[in-house]
């Protein structure tokens, strides 16, 4: 609840967005369906650094305009 609310509603509130920040009536829908993946994941900074991340968040779904785009899978 709380977590989703600082990514959400708080940056459109803060940004003087209407209608989006929230699911409910009326509000534009576009939205993104994450899962925990709880295994680890290499990630490469820009310096060429590496780290094994566990967990880490993956997109498996996107609604934008009512239309629904299935993730292709990184691993």
């Amino acid at each position: 609840g709380e977590r989703i609310a600082k990514i959400t509603g708080s940056p459109s509130e803060k940004l003087k967005l209407s209608n989006i920040g929230e699911i409910k009536l009326g509000y534009k829908g576009d939205f993104t369906i994450l899962k925990i993946e709880n295994k680890y994941l290499e990630l490469e900074d820009s310096t060429g650094k590496r780290v094994e991340q566990k967990p880490y968040v993956e997109a498996s779904y996107s609604v934008v305009g009512g239309r629904i785009y299935k993730a292709e899978s990184g691993n």
